[in-house]
């Protein structure tokens, strides 16, 4: 899966989304916020925000290859229900060795065309030279740090973090470390 592994990287790049990837992301949320998840996979991120924020909703959930029902199939280019949607909020494929910021580029310039996008990626995706086609959309990076995504209860070698972009944010992104502070915030969404 990562640079610092052997593994092998899965099929489309299905990694459950754990719970502790999920947290850190929470308090950044607005209350309320509608959102759309098209890397749904099994549908692990929407059961983990309906979980830890019941008040954020997902209006539809889509894969290129559904893992559960009430998953739909659809890729990135299907037409997605955006009346009312706050953001993206996904876990999608990330960089690719060697594909200088693909998919993630392509996919940050598809989204931001409709809505701004949280992605889960790895946290030094921002420390990469293609960083710099987006970093002026990036709004807010969150740190998440290491998590297990075997589910064995090991970290992984990669750090991780969310990624917010935004077509109409043009200043680059404000960092937001894991300090208790930003655990107990919830109020208004990303600053």
């Amino acid at each position: 899966m990562g640079k610092r592994s052997s593994f092998a990287r899965r099929p489309r790049d299905f990694y459950p989304t754990p719970l502790d990837a999920i947290r850190p992301l929470c308090p950044w949320l607005p209350r309320g916020a509608r959102y759309v998840e098209p890397c749904a996979g099994a549908g692990d991120l929407v059961a983990g925000l309906r979980a830890l924020r019941p008040d954020v909703r997902c209006v539809h959930a889509s894969d290129i290859e559904p893992k559960a029902p009430g998953i739909g199939r659809a890729d990135l280019g299907a037409p997605m229900p955006l009346a009312d949607v706050d953001f993206f909020i996904t876990n999608g494929p990330w960089p690719r060795p060697g594909g200088f910021g693909e998919p993630v580029l392509g996919q940050i310039r598809h989204f931001t065309a409709f809505r701004p996008v949280w992605l889960l990626l790895a946290s030094d995706f921002a420390f990469n030279g293609y960083f710099g086609e987006v970093e002026a959309i990036c709004r807010t990076i969150v740190a998440v740090g290491r998590v297990s995504w075997e589910g064995n209860g090991q970290a992984g070698k990669e750090n991780a973090a969310w990624y917010l972009f935004d077509a109409a944010h043009r200043d680059g992104p404000s960092f937001k470390g894991r300090s208790p502070d930003h655990a107990a915030r919830l109020d208004g969404g990303p600053a």
